[in-house]
């Protein structure tokens, strides 16, 4: 709260600001991985540890005593309704119990001061002509040219009547555009995922380059770098006809020396972190280990084999390059995590393997609203600028996502490990689209039954998970689709067009998003609805394209 840090005599007044429910008195939330009661025993034993959630309340609630008895003639109590973002807070308890002990104590709140005392300064005066921007009287009309006419606050209020006007953000100064953008525009995958999700998010992102602070911590970015780092070095340093005979020891001995490695390259160490850190981060290896056997079991059966870990478009295979209408070109580059390769009747069946830590799930639909195109701009990439690295007759027979995690296993207590570890694989099974051949289906999985990828197949061919399979046609039409994607992304850019337009409905765009604060943004203005559509309604709109394309060929 901050208050343990104030060392006041006794005065007339004080002001109490930030009353909020969980600000203060703060919230104690509890280190370390010990409970309360886990604690207690610890402290009968006589081992010092930290203090219990009841023990920080009540240091917290102590704190506000202090606060409240310091002045000896006014004491003046502040809280918020709502954050920055427009969600509500709640008057924390010291509120409610002071005008519990004072029920006749007055109350004020923004609308009840005077416009007089709300323009004692230009900064004051300025935040009330930008709350007021919608309304029209000679005090605001008057504040607004006042404002208008300063330099320190006429870009300012253009920004807030622009967006009261619900006029679309642009960058109006072409050659400004360029230099934020370049006219060459240079992007990874991940951008132009970014853009799509929302123009204004990329802007703030990519072109005012604004970033947020990360605390220190294992989150899930931290847990995806390390099952990246493990899984790529422990498929490169060992041999396929290796590692499908390695024992569960063997595995857990490797998984830990690399851990351990990690840990003193990447983290300067671990011993110096605090002890949750260090226990989720060990608590990891039981994951990669999991996943690690789970992958080996997949690839002792398959007849696809890695070739490739972080491979560089733009690096080890050309970059994927469009060239636009006025000569200018857009370069997607990036790597790749895993290409794994298939050899047969003198063709390279070729698929891109990507790990993710989220529980997001690909979805075909999602490619026509510019989203999920990662990796098929990848295995694009691989088809069209591969033959250097790969060799001749390329094939790209899928895009997989294979999650990192197994997540929570539902089992009963009478369970089987067979049991158990069946459903692990079902967590752990890959999604994404497949050539639609049954060579390559069974060159993936030899089960036929659908236990490491999303297609199963019977004696007719596939009867599960058609909505996953694609012929070679299709995946053309795919390709051609994220090439018009890409163009159309540099032509706005090059206008400057940067209104917020957050995906919503099967995404949110906004959620989590630490530039929510300053887009203007309100409920449903402006989203773009993301459908879930299937394979057949996905596919007939690229016919769709692909025909006024031709057509306008024609007439060019």
């Amino acid at each position: 709260s901050g208050i343990e840090r104030v060392r006041l005599t006794q005065k007339k007044a004080i002001f109490v600001m930030g009353c909020n429910e969980g600000i203060f008195p703060k919230s104690p939330s509890p280190s370390g991985i010990f409970t309360d009661s886990e604690r207690k025993i610890l402290i009968e034993q006589g081992l010092e540890v930290n203090d219990s959630t009841f023990e920080l309340n009540f240091k917290e609630m102590y704190l506000a005593y202090y606060a409240l008895t310091l002045p000896s003639e006014k004491l003046y109590i502040s809280y918020s309704n709502s954050t920055l973002k427009g969600e509500s807070m709640s008057p924390s308890s010291i509120v409610r119990e002071v005008t519990s002990i004072y029920p006749n104590i007055s109350f004020s709140d923004d609308s009840l001061v005077s416009t007089s005392d709300k323009l004692w300064s230009e900064n004051s005066a300025f935040e009330y002509t930008a709350k007021s921007i919608r309304n029209s009287s000679k005090t605001q009309d008057a504040l607004r040219n006042y404002f208008a006419q300063k330099e320190k606050y006429g870009e300012k209020i253009k920004v807030i009547e622009n967006t009261v006007k619900d006029e679309p953000a642009k960058i109006k100064d072409k050659d400004l555009a360029e230099k934020l953008f370049g006219k060459d525009l240079y992007l990874s995958a991940s951008q132009v995922e970014v853009y799509h999700l929302c123009k204004f998010k990329y802007f703030c992102q990519y072109g005012l380059n604004a970033k947020e602070l990360r605390p220190a911590q294992m989150d899930s970015l931290q847990y995806g770098t390390l099952m990246h780092y493990l899984m790529e070095r422990f498929l490169k340093e060992h041999k396929k006809e290796e590692y499908i005979r390695y024992s569960e020891e063997k595995i857990s001995s490797v998984i830990s020396q690399y851990i351990n490695d990690y840990a003193d390259n990447e983290l300067g160490g671990i011993e110096d972190k605090p002890p949750r850190f260090k226990y989720l981060y060990y608590r990891m290896k039981d994951n990669a280990i999991n996943l690690l056997i789970h992958i080996i079991e997949e690839l002792a059966q398959s007849d696809f084999e890695p070739v490739a870990f972080e491979l560089g478009v733009g690096e080890d295979i050309p970059t994927y390059n469009i060239t636009l209408d006025d000569n200018t070109t857009l370069s997607v580059r990036g790597f790749i995590d895993r290409v794994d390769v298939m050899e047969k009747n003198n063709e390279k069946f070729i698929r891109v393997v990507d790990y993710k830590t989220g529980v997001k799930e690909f979805k075909i639909g999602d490619i026509l609203y510019g989203l999920n195109l990662q990796m098929l701009i990848y295995l694009s990439a691989i088809k069209k600028n591969g033959k250097d690295y790969f060799g001749e007759n390329i094939v790209p027979c899928g895009v997989l996502y294979q999650p990192s995690s197994t997540g929570f296993v539902s089992a009963g207590i009478n369970s089987t490990d067979e049991e158990i570890q069946k459903e692990q694989n079902k967590n752990l099974k890959m999604s994404g689209i497949i050539l639609d051949n049954t060579s390559v289906i069974m060159g993936m999985d030899k089960t036929g039954k659908g236990t490491y990828i999303p297609v199963k197949l019977g004696k007719t061919g596939p009867t599960g998970g058609k909505e996953t399979l694609f012929n070679l046609a299709e995946m053309g039409m795919i390709f051609r689709n994220i090439d018009e994607l890409l163009t159309q992304m540099a032509v706005t850019l090059h206008r400057g067009e940067i209104e917020f337009n957050p995906a919503m409905d099967k995404y949110n765009a906004c959620e989590y998003c630490p530039y929510i604060s300053v887009c203007g943004y309100e409920d449903g203005k402006n989203c773009r609805q993301i459908l879930k559509l299937k394979k057949e309604e996905v596919m007939k709109e690229l016919k769709k394209q692909d025909k006024e394309v031709s057509e306008d060929a024609k007439v060019d």
